[in-house]
């Protein structure tokens, strides 16, 4: 009798124990959506830590802003710190995050998304990201400055000056509607891939170089020395060239893809623009 009463207590032990352990924690979100009236030449700045940025140019006077923040408990949650200073004339927008006493080891740290929709004239003064994705797509302003230290970089359709970079990650970089605009991009790259899409009837002046990699080129054949693909490339695409593309790897692969033309033309002609 005293082992089936000792066998009952542990097994009813073992039991609370499980029932009265944690579950895993749910991630908590909260939202923060605002609209501003801006001037259409207006300067943003914008600033976040682990999660993404998106921004998408459209004609309107105004600046949406949608942030979400996502933890794993209240207590992380409480200590992302969004801090949005809006005038007419410039935008700067900043995460911060609050150290906590008892940090969770099932919580996380925290992100936060960022949706904002602006003028597309609206100049991206500076973009920073340590930790995720960024999206922008369809600025036509002064610059767009954006820096990302881990993760990937989407630019579309951004016929400005652009300039972009990014420590450990890939680059997605797309010119579809842009073949008859004047861009101007410049990017590096430490260690990853980029990728450049350009319409094939756009003019433009390509520099291309990876210290560690390879270079694929849609406009022309590409040159082999002593059975390797060359690291460098400097040509002119076109006639009439004032766009300008110079793009810098260190560790990685370079594509420069050839996209659908706008309008039926006969093929561009390469012309060499000095180099090795």
């Amino acid at each position: 009798m005293s082992h089936t009463r000792l066998f009952a207590s542990l097994a009813a032990a073992l039991w609370c124990l499980g029932g009265c352990s944690k579950g895993p924690e749910i991630p908590r979100t909260e939202v923060f959506e605002q609209t501003y009236e801006v001037e259409s030449n207006a300067r943003l700045t914008i600033r976040n830590l682990r999660g993404s940025i998106s921004i998408q140019g459209v004609d309107t006077t105004q600046m949406r802003v949608k942030a979400t923040k996502t933890a794993g408990s209240e207590e992380q949650l409480s200590s992302i710190n969004l801090s949005v200073e809006a005038e007419a004339g410039s935008v700067a927008i900043s995460t911060n995050v609050l150290p906590i006493k008892k940090k969770s080891l099932r919580g996380g740290t925290g992100v936060v998304d960022y949706v904002l929709t602006v003028p597309r004239t609206v100049k991206i003064a500076r973009l920073e990201l340590e930790d995720g994705n960024v999206v922008i797509e369809g600025m036509e302003g002064e610059d767009v400055r954006a820096n990302v230290v881990d993760g990937q970089l989407t630019v579309r359709d951004c016929c400005s000056n652009v300039h972009l970079g990014i420590a450990n990650g890939d680059l997605d970089l797309s010119y579809e509607h842009c073949a008859r605009r004047v861009f101007v991009a410049e990017a590096q790259i430490m260690h990853g891939n980029a990728r450049v899409s350009v319409p094939r009837d756009a003019a433009f002046h390509v520099r291309a170089e990876t210290a560690e990699g390879k270079i694929a080129n849609d406009f022309t054949d590409i040159v082999q020395v002593n059975g390797r693909t060359t690291p460098k490339i400097d040509m002119v695409v076109g006639k009439d060239a004032r766009s300008e593309l110079t793009l810098r790897v260190s560790i990685g692969d370079i594509r420069i893809a050839a996209a659908k033309a706008q309008t039926e033309a006969g093929p561009p002609s390469v012309v060499a623009a000095g180099g090795d």
